[in-house]
């Protein structure tokens, strides 16, 4: 938590929501699929903090129901503990809870896995690194970054695999990266956004020029 001006008139900044990270968590451990011995991994980079849980979406339950907080429990044991321990909220409100303060955007969803990744505040980033040096260096050193250094993990990844050929479509970035399909999709678009990459030609016989990196 970072804290914004003075007595009068503070504010207080958090790297990511804790009510959000909260229900994250929570989800990951009681609706994870433990059968081969799979465990939910919790993993916290310099920029966010991403929640893994395998095992996927539940049979019967589809993404959009997912998304409505509709409850499919995976262990109902586990829940009724959590349940007990007053950790568990009222079904379905803890999917509200997360997209209240994020957008669908920070969930991966393939066939086996679900994975939420929660990137920090910029705003709380910056204040904490100009804290770190001293306030004036901090600006300083904040403005001579490169684009690449600010990059994601994946869309760090499939600037490399583009760089090496250009011509590959995002059906072949993802079988070389062995990300999802959502997962390049969106590291290609960060990397469009951020002026990096562009893609020149159709998507059947085009190919992705690198601007800067």
């Amino acid at each position: 938590m970072v804290r914004v001006g003075g007595d009068a008139a503070r504010r207080e900044l958090r790297l990511i929501d804790k009510d959000a990270m909260r229900e994250a968590v929570l989800n990951a451990i009681i609706h994870n699929d433990y059968i081969n011995g799979s465990y939910p991994v919790f993993e916290i980079y310099d920029d966010r903090i991403e929640v893994l849980s395998t095992g996927g979406l539940p049979v019967g339950l589809t993404e959009d129901e997912f998304f409505k907080g509709r409850s499919h429990p995976r262990n109902r044991e586990l829940m009724r503990i959590f349940s007990d321990m007053d950790l568990c909220e009222q079904l379905g409100s803890g999917m509200k809870k997360i997209l209240k303060a994020y957008s669908k955007d920070i969930f991966d969803i393939s066939e086996h896995f679900i994975s939420v990744c929660f990137h920090y505040n910029e705003e709380a980033v910056k204040i904490l690194d100009e804290q770190a040096d001293g306030g004036v260096n901090g600006g300083v050193n904040g403005g001579v970054k490169t684009a690449e250094m600010q990059l994601t993990e994946n869309a760090t990844i499939v600037l490399h695999i583009v760089k090496q050929d250009g011509t590959l479509t995002q059906k072949q970035i993802a079988k070389q990266s062995t990300l999802s399909m959502r997962s390049v999709q969106r590291a290609i678009k960060e990397l469009k956004d951020k002026k990096i990459m562009v893609r020149e030609g159709s998507d059947k016989i085009g190919k992705y020029i690198i601007l800067s990196s």
